[in-house]
């Protein structure tokens, strides 16, 4: 991936301390700053809606309508890892592995 990735609450709260600039938000004159918080969240999540999930170590990934890509969970240091590439086979090239004689077509039977 990359670039790294916020969670959804680093996110949220990223965006919530952006909307305080606008004064005249509805949502800012809620009392309770929790209350006033989660109905921003809310809002937010509602405009944005999640459009795709991805799995990742032990945490899963979203994207938000607006493009936004984002953690659910905080980083895990549970020690789980990617996997790595064997040198075998290019990732992005097909490739025969050697010892294994070409690739071999189907007979075209499709599982549906």
């Amino acid at each position: 991936m990359g670039e790294e990735v916020p969670t959804l609450l680093d996110h949220l709260h990223e965006k919530y301390k952006e909307q305080r600039a606008y004064k005249d938000d509805p949502i800012l004159k809620i009392e309770d700053p929790v209350e006033r918080f989660l109905a921003f969240c809310t809002q937010y999540l509602d405009t944005h809606r999640t459009v795709q999930t991805w799995p990742t170590d032990a945490n899963i990934g979203i994207v938000l309508a607006n493009n936004t890509r984002l953690l659910i969970h905080p980083p895990s240091n549970a020690g789980m890892g990617g996997m790595q590439n064997s040198g075998a086979v290019d990732v992005t090239e097909g490739q025969t592995q050697p010892g294994q004689e070409g690739v071999i077509p189907g007979d075209g039977r499709k599982i549906i």
